[in-house]
Parts: structure tokens; sequence; C-alpha cells
């Protein structure tokens, strides 16, 4: 999903300019080098969302195995968590992508070679942020479960909580 997105994006951007020059006029280099930074912060902020979306409506639960300790350091609000996630990917993966490409003696790269190099930067890095962000997700939940001792109430399923606040509503009378 990610790489067809990058893909569309870097044709959509570039398509009028070929050829691309790596740091020139129009520097398709400095886009190539920051796809770390948007792909982690992107899918910290939708993942996130997402996994604790599914966790609070009931389609998946926590784990019973505790996720790794490294995940208490990760923030807890989701913004915040894709701007440290995002400079961490900046700093571990962009930032020596930028400086391979700056010592790489090509000048410009054709629309399809940019489109590729995006692809190629693309599927890695989502097949490891994305399971990062679920874990982070669930490393919550266990985090939540640890301070109050039982199941968190995001955990339970929105059919659930419905019926709760519901049942004095629906309940037959002179029950």
């Amino acid at each position: 999903f990610n790489a067809g997105i990058n893909a569309f994006y870097t044709w959509w951007l570039w398509r009028s300019l070929a050829p691309l020059t790596l740091f020139d006029d129009n520097p398709i280099g400095v886009d190539l080098a920051s796809t770390p930074v948007w792909i982690a912060m992107l899918s910290t902020l939708f993942g996130t969302a997402a996994i604790r979306g599914k966790l609070r409506d009931g389609r998946v639960t926590a784990p019973g195995r505790s996720v790794h300790r490294i995940f208490d350091m990760v923030p807890n609000g989701i913004l915040l968590r894709s701007l440290v996630l995002g400079a961490v990917a900046g700093g571990a993966l962009g930032l020596p992508l930028l400086m391979i490409l700056r010592a790489s003696a090509v000048e410009a790269i054709s629309l399809s070679a940019a489109i590729l190099i995006k692809v190629a930067i693309t599927v890695p890095m989502s097949l490891v942020i994305v399971p990062l962000v679920i874990l982070a997700g669930l490393a919550d939940v266990q985090r939540m479960s640890a301070r109050t001792g039982s199941r968190p109430a995001m955990v339970a399923g929105r059919s659930e909580i419905a019926r709760r606040r519901l049942l004095p509503y629906i309940a037959p009378r002179g029950s």
C-alpha cells in the first residue's frame, strides 16, 4: 500500500521535471532521503490510531505475553509519538541515505529510476515500521493493564460499552 502511494506521489510531483537532478534546482535527492521520515510519521499517525481503534472495538486483544520494554520509552500521544519516530527514522536512515546520495557521482536520474528508488526505500521501511507501530500500540494496552491491575477499558468492544450504557433504558420494566 505504502509503495503504491509513494510511486504515485513521486510520479505526480516530479513528472514535468525529468530528468531529475539529485541536489540542484529541483532536488529529488532530498525527497528520497526524507522518505524514511514520512513513512515513520504517517505510519505512526494512522497505525497507532488504527490499532487503538481495533483494541477499543474488541476486534483484536492485547497479547498475553509482554512486549519488549523498549516500547515503554515511546511517547503515548499519537502526534508526539509520530514526531519522535520520524526523528529517529530521519537520523538513523534519512541522513545516511542523504550522505550516500551526495557521495554518489550521479547528478540526475530519470523519473522511472526515481520511482523505483522510492519504492525500494518504502518497502523495507514499511516492513519494519508498521510492525513496530503495532507493538507500540499493544505496549500501551499492557502499560494500562499494569497500572490498573485489570484489562483496560479500551479493549472492550463498542457493543459491550453500548450495552452497559443503554441497559438501564432497554431493560424490561418491572424486572
